[in-house]
């Protein structure tokens, strides 16, 4: 769907799991599921019977068949190439139709999923099932809700000539609290266990079994800014020790780097504040060449703009897009976090605070 994103996809993950924690349960189950090689084994026939109860027009339907069993394939081994041979399964890898494809082909395992009474919901919508491109997430509050929304996921598979890699498969059960105790899942597919693990990665972003605790997402990416910067600073030498040079790079190359998933973090968080401050002085003092005793004031000769607040435009920006999506459980999230106040005013009213605020922000952060 267009505007929707892996941070939004991860935003909607992450809050349908805080949603149920905090309302009432303890321990909520997710199985993160991965599909192997899923735009080659795609089964034309079965595409072509769903675009057709999708009443799509029967001369687009005829078009893409056409062009998909008319293709001539062939393997190449430096100079040598084997003989052609027809495709009949697949969907070709880079074109922007194969994702759109690719959709009307799984959807009805969430379909089905819903329609199977099994998993959750969140003001009516079933969130039991998110998928973006072939990661497939499952969410549910029972073991035997998750164990049977497995199997729809295998009976699914097996139908649709697909099939789950387990290796990159993952199940994590979310808490409260640490010190909660969970006994094993034990999750399986297909006869195969699912590894369980106390944190995931989910298309980028770092998710632990305490969902509200981002400090290991923060410092995973101050560990990334770390790298980029003494590659950086190795490379530009004493081109960089020029504050003008150096803060561009920080606001342009090295800010990105930092802040990648931080529309998910909550910047209020003393730890996380701590470890961005940390992180951006090492960054200006470490491109600038100065010792962690010297004032950054006294050497630009004005106050450094901070981390956290320059990653407000981030989550600003993230935040209007989520609010005006077309998907009623992004945007439901958005307006039930705001709290009371967000909720009492217009519509409106809000877009002129959110495009005042943003503008605002965009003329602040400028180096």
């Amino acid at each position: 769907m267009a505007g929707h994103d892996c941070d939004m996809s991860t935003f909607v993950v992450q809050k349908s799991i805080n949603y149920f924690l905090e309302n009432g349960n303890e321990i909520v189950f997710r199985c993160f599921l991965d599909l192997s090689k899923v735009y080659d084994t795609v089964n034309h026939d079965l595409l072509f019977m769903k675009l057709m109860e999708r009443h799509t027009p029967t001369f687009i339907v005829k078009f893409l068949r056409n062009w998909s069993k008319k293709q001539d394939l062939y393997v190449k081994w430096n100079s040598s190439k084997s003989v052609s041979f027809k495709a009949s399964n697949g969907v070709r890898q880079g074109s922007v139709l194969s994702p759109a494809l690719f959709n009307v082909y799984v959807d009805d395992l969430i379909t089905g999923s819903e329609q199977s009474g099994v998993g959750v919901r969140i003001n009516g919508r079933f969130s039991g099932g998110i998928a973006y491109a072939d990661d497939l997430s499952l969410l549910s509050t029972s073991r035997e809700g998750m164990q049977r929304l497995l199997q729809i996921c295998e009976s699914f598979a097996t139908d649709h000539c697909l099939k789950f890699n387990i290796q990159k498969s993952k199940s994590i059960s979310f808490r409260k609290r640490r010190f909660i105790y969970c006994k094993e899942t034990a999750f399986s597919i297909n006869g195969e266990s699912l590894p369980e693990v106390h944190d995931v990665i989910h298309l980028g972003h770092k998710l632990s079994t305490v969902p509200k605790e981002t400090t290991g997402a923060v410092e995973e990416r101050c560990r990334k800014l770390y790298s980029s910067l003494y590659s950086i600073v190795g490379a530009v030498k004493g081109v960089g020790r020029n504050p003008t040079v150096w803060t561009t790079i920080l606001y342009y190359v090295l800010l990105p780097v930092l802040g990648y998933g931080c529309e998910l973090w909550d910047l209020g968080m003393g730890s996380t504040k701590r470890l961005l401050h940390q992180a951006w002085r090492r960054g200006y003092r470490r491109g600038l060449g100065i010792s962690n005793r010297t004032s950054l004031r006294v050497t630009l000769g004005e106050p450094i703009r901070e981390a956290p607040d320059l990653l407000c435009v981030s989550q600003l920006s993230f935040l209007w897009r989520a609010v005006h999506s077309s998907n009623e459980l992004v945007s439901g999230f958005i307006l039930n976090t705001q709290g009371n106040l967000w909720r009492s005013v217009d519509n409106e009213t809000r877009t002129r605070i959110m495009v005042l605020s943003y503008m605002n922000f965009k003329s602040w952060i400028k180096p």
